[in-house]
Order: structure tokens, then sequence, then C-alpha cells
């Protein structure tokens, strides 16, 4: 029997087994046009396919609602000469719609990533050929620039091609990385190898360095229309609590009864959905403050924000079988106070999971990453405040970060009377409880007068505020100090301070110019990361 003429169950089966070697599927698509045919219709094929291929998901690409470049709209593949199936691939050209009338197509998106691939790389070969004459290295193996040339370090670099290269965008992540990847892994065994025999060529490692460079700012760019989604979710979350609270005041005359009632609704379902909201603008922060090297050895940092949830939602899981075990050995049940919560919380956080605060290193702008805080269990007192703030969150007990002068306290709504009608944690001192007149006794220590709006809750925005401010202080402190710093790291952040102190609607605006014109620049650390200056 013909391999056309098989049953489509078997074909589909043999299909499957090829599902991993793109290869070997054009091949036998290429023997005759039946089974091109039936090879072309396979979808779950092309989905395999890749999903093999590249690690990017598709399920980004109409949420983001920009045309995936090399396909075609289900019109135009009927126009023409009336072939649905040409084998035109450079003349695809579409914009998938997500919808049960008009699913992904699989085998547009698959030709489509495999021709921004090879364009990708194309674009990149011709920019290093140029920046390689620029910077005025002299042959393969040197790595001494030119006269002159290091005057162009740290500034802005324009190329022609790099315009057509960034709206690719999410497109060409996996192969930015795996070319990026590929020529760092060779820069780092030669060194180890400690020969002359091998040699990675310069135009190599310019390739190398240019890929890294992009790939950040791509990375960089999806971060900042996340940052936009969130934003939207938060105004979103800020209307609905004004329309309820305004439906609660048509419904009742008495002033006094709206208020509390508008008040217990803030603390029970405002306080926690503001706590779910800083937990993804903490995250995100943690996946804008990343150095090229981190993206491009993903292996080392693969799913390091879904593990950082996950030892979050470990962390909840402790203090929840706490909380039960303390109920469970009183002899009468006597429900616990939010006091007797947080304490048995902070026993949990401090003393079986170890987390503390970090003295010896403090101005290390990591203590500011969520991720790396959970991972070193060492933090700063905001860091550690939104820590706590996450694990309470999924206890569904309402915390507040409150910021005094100089310091930065985690608040709660103390029913117990033990510490007044507020109480106070120092999660950077082992969680000491704080009443009022401690919370005072702190800020004595500062040049400022007592002021009763300094034990208010932060907003959102101002806890991010003061985590953008902190990572600046960083940024700077390694930057006069001659410690490691990352040029990167300081550009994005100083971008998003600026975003983030504009009004919404100007600050999505901002934030799309920005991603739309993130410039390449020669940053030394990642050119010393590709062997292309000393270490001097």
């Amino acid at each position: 029997m013909n391999i056309a003429e098989l049953p489509q169950e078997i074909f589909n089966g043999i299909l499957a087994f090829l599902s991993n070697d793109e290869r070997s599927v054009g091949r036998l698509s290429s023997t005759c046009h039946v089974i091109y045919d039936r090879v072309l219709s396979n979808q779950e094929l092309w989905k395999e396919l890749v999903r093999q291929k590249w690690s990017t998901p598709i399920a980004r690409l109409p949420e983001w609602n920009e045309p995936i470049r090399g396909s075609r709209t289900p019109s135009e593949q009927t126009q023409g000469n009336g072939d649905s199936d040409t084998r035109d691939q450079d003349s695809f050209l579409i914009t998938p719609t997500v919808s049960p009338a008009n699913p992904l197509c699989y085998r547009d998106i698959f030709l489509t990533r495999t021709k921004n691939d090879r364009l990708a790389l194309d674009l990149l070969q011709g920019m290093a050929e140029d920046l390689r004459e620029i910077l005025g290295f002299n042959d393969n193996e040197s790595t001494t620039m030119v006269d002159g040339a290091s005057n162009l370090l740290g500034l802005r670099w324009d190329h022609s091609n790099y315009a057509i290269l960034i709206p690719l965008g999410l497109d060409i992540y996996d192969t930015l990385k795996a070319t990026a990847s590929r020529i760092y892994r060779k820069c780092q065994s030669t060194e180890e190898l400690d020969t002359s025999d091998v040699v990675v060529p310069v135009y190599e490692k310019i390739v190398g360095f240019l890929a890294a460079r992009t790939l950040q700012n791509v990375h960089f760019a999806y971060f900042l229309r996340k940052w936009n989604r969130l934003q939207d979710e938060e105004i979103q979350g800020q209307l609905n609590q004004q329309s309820v609270s305004a439906v609660s005041g048509e419904q009742n005359d008495d002033r006094d009864i709206v208020e509390e009632e508008s008040r217990s609704h803030y603390n029970s379902t405002s306080l926690l959905d503001n706590a779910r909201l800083l937990e993804e603008y903490a995250f995100a922060i943690c996946e804008m403050q990343r150095i090229p090297l981190d993206i491009v050895q993903e292996e080392r940092f693969q799913h390091s924000i879904q593990k950082a949830k996950d030892t979050l939602d470990e962390i909840a899981k402790a203090c929840e079988e706490r909380i039960e075990s303390s109920l469970s050995r009183a002899e009468e049940y006597v429900p616990l106070s939010n006091t007797a919560k947080m304490e048995l919380i902070n026993d949990v956080i401090v003393k079986q999971y170890g987390f503390t605060g970090n003295s010896e290193d403090y101005y290390n702008y990591k203590n500011s990453l969520l991720d790396h805080v959970l991972r070193s269990k060492k933090g700063i007192p905001l860091t550690l405040s939104i820590l706590y703030s996450c694990v309470c969150y999924r206890l569904g007990i309402p915390v507040q970060i409150t910021g005094l002068p100089g310091h930065v306290v985690l608040g709660f709504d103390s029913d117990d009377g033990a510490f007044g009608r507020r109480a106070f944690m120092d999660v950077f001192h082992g969680g000491r409880m704080l009443s009022v007149a401690d919370c005072r006794s702190i800020v004595s220590h500062y040049p400022v007068p007592w002021d009763d709006s300094y034990l208010e809750p932060l907003r959102n925005e101002s806890v991010i505020q003061r985590v953008l401010n902190n990572l600046s202080h960083c940024h700077f402190q390694a930057m006069s100090n001659n410690t490691p710093f990352h040029s990167e790291l300081f550009f994005q952040q100083r971008a998003l301070v600026s975003i983030h102190r504009q009004p919404f609607g100007m600050a999505r605006l901002l934030a799309d110019r920005v991603a739309d014109a993130l410039p390449i620049t020669l940053a030394r650390d990642l050119l010393r990361t590709y062997r292309l200056m000393s270490e001097r």
C-alpha cells in the first residue's frame, strides 16, 4: 500500500512520531501532492512542531494584538490563482484573531517564525560587520579597540537593521536567546580551557553581544506592556470600588452606616485585591531587573517567578497549618485574634523558614527583588513587608504596608486591643510587634516632626514608587563605589520611574513609546561578558 493511501488514523500516528523533526516532515510532505495536502491540514502536527521549536508561548500573540509577519488572512488565501495551498511562503501576511470561528493557524505561525528567525540572524550579522569596523577590531583574535572607539561606550548606537529587527518582538525571542547563549558558552569554554588553539572570532562575539542586547530590549518591551495591563486592572478595580461605594450610599440614608459599611468592604475585599496586585507588580519588577546574562542563561532562572509563587504558597500553607494546630489544642474553640495570627505567621516565616533582614549587604539592588529575597531569605524592610503581604493575602488576612520616615513596617487591624486599634510589625527586625507609641519612637530618630499621617497605609503606587527609589539608590551606590554596576538595569529603572510618575493615560502612552524606541547601547559590562573588552 502506498503511504498516501494509509488510513488517516495511521497517517496521523506517523506524523506524531515525526513531530519533533521538522526536516523529516518537510521531506515527507514533498513526496506527492496528496501527502502534502494531508500534512498541510494537520493542525496538531503544526502545533507540536511549534511547541518543539520555540518556548515562547503562542498564547501571547493575540494578547498583544499585533500582526504576525509572514502569514495571510483566510480571505487572502483564496485570492489570486485560487490555490489556498500555495507554497509561496514569502507572500504570507495575516493578523490572527483567536475566536471559535477563526482559530490560530499553527502552520502559518510555524512558517512565520521560521522566516523571522532567519531574518533576525541575517540582520544581526549585518550589524556585527558594521560594529566591528566602527570599534576597529583589526583581526579575529584582538580584543583591543582602535583609539577613539572607547568614546562610543555607553552611548546609543543606531543601525538601520535594528529598526527592522526590534518590531519582530517576541517572535524572535527564542532565536536571539539561543544565539546569545551559544556564543556566550563558547567564550566561557575557551577561557576555561586557557588555550590559544581555540579562539572565538571577534565577529562571532559581536553577534553574540548584539543578540543579547536586543534580547534584553525585547524582554523589557514585553515587560512595559505587561505593566500597562496591570495598571488597567488596577484602575478597573478602583472604578468597581467607587461603583460599590456609590450604590451603598444610595441605599443607606445614615451616613455613619454608609461609612462603616464602606470601610468594612474595603478591609475585606479591596485590601486583599490590592495585595494580589502588589504581588504582580513586585514580580513584574523582578522580570524587569534582569541583566542580559540572566535572560541568556534562562535555564538557571527558568520559572523563577513561578518557583517564587510556589514558595509563597508553601509558606502560606505552613502558616495555615500552624493556625489550625493552635486552634485544635485549645480546650474550647475561641477564634484567634489578628494579633495572635500575625504572631504565628511571623514565627513560621522567621523561625521555620529563616527569613531575616539583610544588614550586611543592605544596598544590593537584589534586596528589592521579591524572587531573589525568597531565594536568599534576606531582604530590606520594604521587600520583606511585601513578602508578608503576599503570604497574608493567601490566608485571607488584610494587612497594609506602612511607610514611616526612614523605615517600613507592616500594619494590621488589632481586634484584641493589645496594641490599640491598629498594630504594627517590624518585619526587618524579626517581626517585633509595635504599638503607635513604638512607631513614634522609631520616627524620633529622624529629623522630622511626628505626623499621624505616617501611620496611614501606603497605596500600591506609593509602595512601587518606594521600590523603584530603592533600586535607584542601589544602582547609584554601585556606580559610586566601583562595585558591579549594570547600566542596562539602571536605564530600565529610570525609564520606569519616569513612566510611573505620570498620570495613568500619559503613563500608558509613554510606556508604549519607550517600548517602541528602546536603543542599542554599547554597554561595557556586556562587552566584557562577550570578551570584547578586558576586565580592566
